[in-house]
């Protein structure tokens, strides 16, 4: 009742926003009534759930309506692209850590190691006896061949690590290139009577 006798016009567009992963798409609406008052979504939804007769063909869409559909949609598209780069953020702050919690447990393994082999070390100077010792020398021997093989195998280790981390943000930028498309649907001149 309150808007009864007002009259304006309505465009809807159809907008999507696709990458090579990912495809989104939205109503965007924008209406303004003839005395100039621009209507939200909620009335333009409303509107169109309304009873309707068509009268005649009308005027072309006034330019104030086109260019006002085309500033919604730059808008909708930042906020679109500044949501994404959020995610973007996120995700290659999670490939970061990743990527050092890896490295962390290479270290980790070798830090393992030289203590197995500091212990041993203490234990052959508890020896009893040579065939004790010998054990114990034997043991070095073999920890200590396995820190070298463990510091050789760090660097390509560390490598093969960069590289996946590289790859995954690689991935992730190939899926957050936006392009955006709008198809305006229908603009029509409405009277609510």
């Amino acid at each position: 009742a309150q808007n009864q006798g007002k009259s304006g016009w309505l465009s809807v567009e159809k907008f999507k926003i696709f990458s090579q992963t990912n495809t989104f798409e939205t109503l965007l609406f924008t209406a303004r009534t003839d005395d100039g008052e621009w209507l939200d979504d909620d009335f333009c939804q409303k509107l169109l759930l309304l009873d309707a007769r068509q009268k005649r063909h009308t005027d072309s869409v006034p330019q104030d309506i086109t260019e006002s559909a085309a500033l919604k949609q730059d808008s909708f598209f930042t906020r679109y692209q500044e949501q994404n780069n959020q995610h973007y953020r996120e995700r290659v702050l999670q490939f970061d850590r990743w990527a050092d919690d890896q490295k962390a447990a290479l270290g980790n393994e070798l830090e393992t190691v030289k203590n197995e082999i500091k212990t041993a070390k203490r234990e052959r100077a508890l020896a009893q006896n040579t065939a004790e010792l010998a054990a114990y020398e034997d043991k070095i021997r073999k920890l200590e061949q396995q820190k070298r093989r463990l510091r050789n195998s760090l660097d390509d280790k560390e490598d093969e690590i960069d590289d996946k981390h590289e790859a995954l943000i690689q991935e992730l930028r190939r899926q957050t290139v936006f392009e955006k498309d709008m198809e305006t649907l229908f603009a029509v001149r409405w009277v609510i009577v």
